[in-house]
């Protein structure tokens, strides 16, 4: 199967909502890296497929 036949799935999507999502997340990921529970780049990498979405 080629990339041009895999079916899309059109969604809305709530643009404030989005970015308060991803804005908590950054929070989230800095306390985690302050409190040296987790490095701040192995958080991005795990959120990855959040920023492709």
């Amino acid at each position: 199967m080629r990339n041009d036949e895999i079916p899309r799935l059109d969604l809305e999507s709530d643009g404030p909502l989005v970015r308060a999502m991803g804005g908590t997340l950054s929070l989230f990921a800095t306390l985690l890296s302050r409190r040296g529970i987790v490095d701040t780049g192995e958080v991005a990498n795990l959120l990855g497929v959040y920023a492709l979405g």
